[in-house]
């Protein structure tokens, strides 16, 4: 019965895959590795900014002892810049429509103030806008900015200092909706008409990059006022396609599915491979599936 074996693990990862009718083209779970487990031409993460700021660590998620990516930032005394600042990027191009797309990440942040009290979670644009998802790092509240001085959404639930969290960000080339998930719960929407969520690079338009925890060193400030994000790094999935609220609300957090989760697969996968297997051919049948907005100053307020 190698076949049954074969064919429940195919169906499982097929599922995964194929969550809600999106397309996962990549799942960075980060166990000692930057590569996806999903087989997608999406490469692996690439370290920017100081590669000895990034590093694996054993860390408990959810109740599991697993590997995490730590993210930190160095200050360096009257070195250029003052800050060495690391994070993680995957180019998404041409795998992802970089304007209908679902990031969700899985990560812890050091909630603290710092020079400026914002430190920037997502990047657009390959580092060369200082428009962004930031977190406050006095309230422990996100906000997108545009990097112009606005603000156009701030969260309403406030992470905790080193607690993980699961933060999801979709998409819709359709409306230019833009919304930002903190633990599957919505926490505010944008009309996106300036393009600021749309994945890009500045300097190769046949490049579309996410970039997590590092600043773009633009804007008031430059790179000498640090902006980037000190945290962990769970797991990070890409998504071809916007989730729903409700879709968005039933996303897991570990890498492996739970014993219930493969239980009810099984169950469910097992009458139809007793309908496709015929004993006489030993052939095993392919199965397909065709806030008001507020003002901000860079440095005397949020940002």
């Amino acid at each position: 019965m190698a076949f049954l074996r074969i064919t429940v693990v195919s169906l499982i990862a097929f599922s995964a895959a194929t969550a809600f009718g999106q397309t996962l083209e990549a799942d960075y779970q980060l166990q000692n590795t930057f590569d996806s487990s999903v087989p997608s031409g999406i490469g692996p993460l690439t370290v920017t900014g100081d590669p000895s700021g990034a590093n694996f660590v054993t860390d408990t998620v959810d109740g599991n002892t697993q590997q995490v990516l730590q993210i930190t930032t160095t200050f360096i005394p009257l070195g250029p810049g003052f800050f060495a600042q690391s994070g993680v990027q995957a180019q998404t191009n041409p795998f992802i429509d970089p304007t209908n797309y679902s990031a969700v990440l899985l990560g812890n942040f050091q909630v603290a103030p710092s020079s400026t009290d914002i430190t920037k979670v997502m990047d657009f644009a390959n580092l060369s806008s200082d428009a962004g998802l930031y977190l406050n790092d006095l309230t422990g509240l996100l906000a997108f900015y545009d990097g112009a001085g606005m603000v156009l959404g701030t969260s309403s639930t406030p992470i905790v200092s080193g607690t993980y969290a699961q933060i999801v960000l979709t998409r819709n080339s359709a409306t230019n909706l833009t919304t930002v998930y903190v633990n599957g719960v919505a926490q505010f929407s944008f009309t996106d008409s300036a393009n600021l969520a749309v994945l890009s690079d500045a300097t190769n338009t046949g490049n579309a990059y996410l970039t997590l925890y590092q600043d773009d060193a633009t804007g008031i400030g430059g790179d000498i006022v640090g902006e980037a994000t000190v945290g962990d790094i769970a797991r990070l999935r890409l998504y071809n396609g916007v989730l729903s609220a409700e879709q968005v609300a039933a996303l897991d957090t570990v890498a492996v599915p739970e014993p219930s989760t493969w239980l009810l697969l099984v169950l469910g996968v097992l009458p139809l491979l007793a309908r496709s297997y015929n004993p006489s051919k030993q052939k095993v049948e392919k199965f397909t599936k065709t806030g008001a907005t507020l003002r901000l100053r860079k440095l005397g307020c949020l940002l």
